[in-house]
């Protein structure tokens, strides 16, 4: 004969063993509507309006290509900053307006310009970051971001001639960080770095190949963002982003494990068109709970330290950060030097924001901050409880 004690017992282990097994989904957030509800935009730099044409020097004909040059000071090894939505390698040329809507960036016809190479001169609209959005909503735990580009497509040589698809072999990623300065850490160090492939995005939320890296060894930047290998600033060895923490929108290890915490889709307009946008939702409550010791926005009202929007097809390993720590600045190539053919960086877009840019920090509304407060404390409590419990049990 089972005694019914025992019958509850073996009840509850059986579902708390189901419970385990079973993926702890939950319903993906809801967008925000439209990037006019986002409370933060950071505008960059646009090189798909910096066209101009010139002759193919190869080319019997001298037939006229579509070329596009980089806006000075939009690229900066020192900082950490790239515009570089186009391909390997850059030369000189004689400016020749490609007429309306072109951005001149101060030439005129007859100036000497270094542009994308004639051999290759490939832009990835699909790369080149337009603006950069944020938002958090305190009160679900929530933060919202949004990455922009120019457009759906790669344009090759010839004007007008492209081809699809968006984001095809393309990552847009977000890195951030709240790192305090004043412990001594670069404030890029001990962040999360999440991302996902633009190419077959829907426009609902969902956590499909949506991933999560963590810099638990803390030495992403190095010594510091502005601090590069060239100054000195490590060996190049650094392991930048190295521990997997969220795995298809899910949580990786720990008593949250397989929790959705990440989602990203693609919206579309009124007409059902997708726009060149990829939007991210992330769990921050739900991703603080599982990793308490990681400084990824803790729930006490302070503001990110470090923010970073990036689409990339060419260097994507989530190890290896920076970029300036892991190259010297005479083998990253440059977009303002005519053959430069050492190019180690390129097909890619970053856009810098948070504390780096003072005066653009994403703000925590104050309005909410004795709720805030509240809920902290009583969460944290519940989750000490916890912890005795298990150790009660152990």
């Amino acid at each position: 004969m089972i005694r019914p004690a025992r019958t509850f017992f073996l009840a509850s282990m059986f579902l708390a063993a189901l419970t385990l097994a079973v993926p702890k989904s939950h319903a993906a957030p809801v967008p925000l509507a439209g990037l006019n509800s986002y409370s933060q935009v950071f505008q960059d730099a646009v090189t798909g309006d910096n066209t101009f044409l010139a002759p193919d020097p190869s080319d019997s004909d001298a037939s006229e290509e579509v070329h596009w040059f980089i806006n000075q000071f939009a690229d900066d090894y020192q900082n950490e900053v790239y515009e570089r939505p186009v391909a390997q390698t850059f030369n000189e040329y004689t400016y020749k307006s490609a007429g309306a809507g072109a951005d001149s960036g101060g030439f005129t016809d007859g100036d000497t310009v270094v542009a994308t190479d004639t051999n290759n001169p490939a832009y990835y609209a699909y790369i080149d970051i337009v603006k950069g959005y944020a938002h958090i909503d305190r009160a679900n735990k929530i933060m919202y971001f949004a990455i922009q580009v120019y457009g759906d497509e790669k344009f090759s040589s010839e004007p007008g001639e492209s081809d699809p698809p968006f984001g095809e072999s393309t990552l847009y990623r977000i890195r951030i960080s709240d790192a305090d300065e004043a412990l001594n850490k670069a404030i890029s160090r001990e962040g999360l770095l999440f991302g996902v492939e633009g190419k077959d995005l829907t426009d609902t939320f969902n956590t499909d190949k949506v991933f999560g890296y963590y810099d638990e060894d803390g030495d992403a930047g190095g010594q510091g963002v502005s601090k590069t290998l060239s100054d000195g600033d490590g060996t190049g060895n650094y392991t930048g982003y190295e521990e997997t923490v969220i795995s298809d929108g899910q949580i990786e290890g720990g008593p949250k494990e397989d929790t959705d915490v990440l989602w990203a889709r693609r919206p579309k307009d009124g007409n059902g068109a997708f726009l060149p946008i990829v939007e991210f939702a992330f769990d921050y409550g739900t991703f603080n709970m599982a990793y308490p010791d990681f400084s990824i926005i803790p729930d006490d009202g302070d503001d990110l330290s470090f923010l970073l929007f990036e689409t990339t097809k060419g260097l994507q390993d989530n190890a290896n950060y920076f970029w300036n720590d892991k190259y010297f600045e005479n083998n990253i190539g440059s977009v303002y030097i005519a053959g430069d053919n050492n190019q180690n960086i390129y097909e890619l877009d970053t856009l810098r924001a948070g504390f780096s840019q003072p005066g653009q920090i994403i703000p925590f509304p104050p309005a909410v901050w004795a709720g805030i407060l509240g809920f902290t404390l009583l969460a944290a409590g519940k989750y000490l409880r916890m912890i005795k419990l298990q150790q009660c049990h152990d």
